[in-house]
């Protein structure tokens, strides 16, 4: 053998001459390679200038005095070059990489393939060898391989274990992620700043989803915080408008403000909703909305309106009886309906309107009301039959034009007659049985009197049925001749209203009157064998009688009535 196993080094043989140009070889060849350091690995040629000693790593392709020398170190030596090959193991510097690379597999590797222990392998600080970095990899299950990929950006390396972590900058996790510390926080950072969760874009068909806190045990409490907690700090929490659904099946939400539907709510209308319906339905029962006042002089109750002015409500306003309000203009308010919560009467405040139909209903029910508009009738059922509201009841037969009503019920033959006194207003009651308007009022004079003159007075009711206000007194009507004496007038008689008609006498002419027995009855003082007929005042003729009559319980007379006519526009 001429040369060392390893590094080729020639031998100095017996009886060699020259011996010392081996020897010098051999040191040059130690020189090049103890503590190899290249310049390069990257050159395919020759560099020019080349000092003595100074080597380099052929890259492929290699031109000149480096052609087919691809790998092999490269030593600048005597004006031309010696090429040394290298075997598994080599190690070599690369100055301008800063790299240490290896011969592995007929090729120079920067990583040493070969697996060593991780007992073996410390790193160690620069400026003070006190700091150190092991790795440990005695947590990988057996006949494991684990790897580690360092992403492609420079940064601080952060360990993923029970230790307090704070990680700055742009910071991706795929796959599982556990961060199970007592505290874990993210973006914590006090400037501007953006934290994403779950932001990937999923891709269509793929479902992603995100869980905070879902691991609470049963008789746990899992707090999930949002925005900040000072009370003097705001925050706006917003779901993007491609968020179509937020599930809370078993949540109990507690929140100050609530605007639905793009409403904004404020610290009057806590809860606003924009939306052409809301529904709340049962959950499998019964369904009831409770609205609450604080005391009996509130409100509690419903508000309907127009542009924003209202126009009806309803609810317990003011007080505790349930009232229904309309409007005109938002301002003005009239009280429609009230149901007094004490004893449940129903007052109707502006009246009554039934909308009219045209016929009677097909199977009314006792209690039921309307009006029929063809027969102009106010109709109930009761007792289980149709009756009309009214004295429509009574016998009546409506007048037509240019025909007569004659105030009395039509009892008797003949008309009965009654003496008239100077200055005497006979008075008594007269109720129409339909609607009807007078154009002629009078009386008929049976036994004239010489200059006597007579008045016709229509007065109306109070609300016990006593004259009150006058209506109208006649002209003058000549009772100095016998027969029909009228005058012309335009009164308007309601059916079912009850008026006092009257005559008045400047003397003692003797007019028609009711049968006795058929006039209507008034009050009486004590029980006797007389029935009182009319009122009796003495007036003097020449004094217009008086605008309200002021009803004297005295003044009620059994004398007869007058007979007094009217005939119908």
């Amino acid at each position: 053998m001429d040369d060392t196993p390893n590094l080729a080094l020639p031998y100095l043989m017996p009886s060699q001459a020259q011996k010392h140009v081996t020897h010098n070889e051999a040191l040059q060849m130690l020189d090049a390679l103890v503590q190899l350091s290249v310049l390069d690995r990257d050159l395919a040629a020759p560099p020019g200038g080349a000092t003595a000693g100074e080597r380099w790593i052929v890259a492929p392709g290699a031109t000149d005095a480096w052609a087919g020398q691809e790998g092999k170190i490269a030593v600048a030596q005597d004006g031309g070059w010696i090429f040394l090959s290298p075997s598994t193991g080599w190690l070599a510097w690369v100055a301008d990489e800063a790299q240490l690379v290896a011969w592995q597999g007929g090729r120079w590797m920067t990583s040493i393939a070969s697996p060593f222990q991780d007992t073996l392998f410390t790193l160690v600080n620069e400026a003070d060898a006190s700091k150190q970095a092991k790795f440990q990899l005695s947590g990988i299950t057996a006949g494991q391989t684990r790897t580690y990929t360092l992403p492609n950006l420079t940064g601080a390396l952060a360990t993923i274990g029970n230790l307090s972590q704070t990680f700055s900058g742009a910071t991706t996790f795929s796959g599982t992620f556990t961060a199970s510390a007592a505290t874990v926080s993210f973006g914590t950072g006090t400037s501007a700043s953006t934290v994403n969760l779950g932001t990937g874009a999923t891709t269509s068909g793929n479902t992603k989803t995100l869980n905070i806190g879902t691991g609470g045990a049963n008789g746990s409490t899992t707090s999930v915080n949002i925005g900040p907690t000072s009370a003097t700090a705001a925050a706006t929490v917003t779901f993007s408008g491609r968020v179509l659904e937020i599930l809370a099946a078993s949540a109990n939400v507690t929140a100050l403000f609530a605007g639905l539907g793009g409403a904004t709510a404020d610290s009057y209308n806590r809860l606003s909703i924009n939306s052409p319906a809301v529904l709340f339905n049962h959950a499998g029962a019964s369904m009831q909305a409770t609205l609450n006042k604080n005391a009996s002089g509130n409100d509690a109750g419903f508000i309907f309106q127009t542009n924003w002015s209202t126009r009806a409500l309803f609810g317990t306003l003011g007080d505790d009886n349930f009232t229904m309000k309309v409007s005109p203009d938002g301002s003005a308010f009239f009280t429609s309906v009230e149901l007094v919560r004490t004893s449940g009467l129903t007052r109707v405040h502006n009246g009554l309107e039934l909308v009219s139909q045209a016929s009677d209903p097909a199977a009314p029910v006792n209690g039921q009301l309307w009006y029929n508009h063809t027969n102009g009738r106010f109709q109930g059922r009761m007792a289980g039959r149709t009756v009309t509201l009214g004295n429509d009841e009574l016998p009546a037969i409506e007048a037509a034009s240019g025909r007569y009503v004659c105030a009395d019920t039509g009892v008797g033959a003949t008309p009965a007659t009654v003496a008239g006194a100077a200055n005497r207003v006979s008075l008594y009651p007269f109720i129409p049985n339909f609607d009807f308007t007078a154009d002629r009022i009078g009386a008929n004079v049976t036994t004239a009197v010489s200059g006597a003159e007579g008045k016709i007075v229509v007065y109306d009711s109070d609300a016990k049925g006593r004259p009150a206000g006058r209506i109208t007194e006649t002209g003058t009507l000549d009772f100095s001749t016998a027969g029909a004496k009228e005058a012309t007038v335009s009164l308007a008689f309601r059916k079912g209203v009850q008026y006092w008609l009257g005559l008045r006498h400047s003397s003692t002419a003797t007019v028609s009157a009711w049968q006795p027995y058929s006039s209507p009855n008034l009050d009486l003082a004590a029980i006797g064998t007389t029935v009182n007929k009319t009122l009796q005042r003495t007036l003097a003729y020449a004094t217009a009688a008086p605008v309200a009559w002021g009803y004297v319980a005295s003044e009620a007379a059994s004398t007869s009535a007058p007979t007094i006519w009217m005939r119908v526009a």
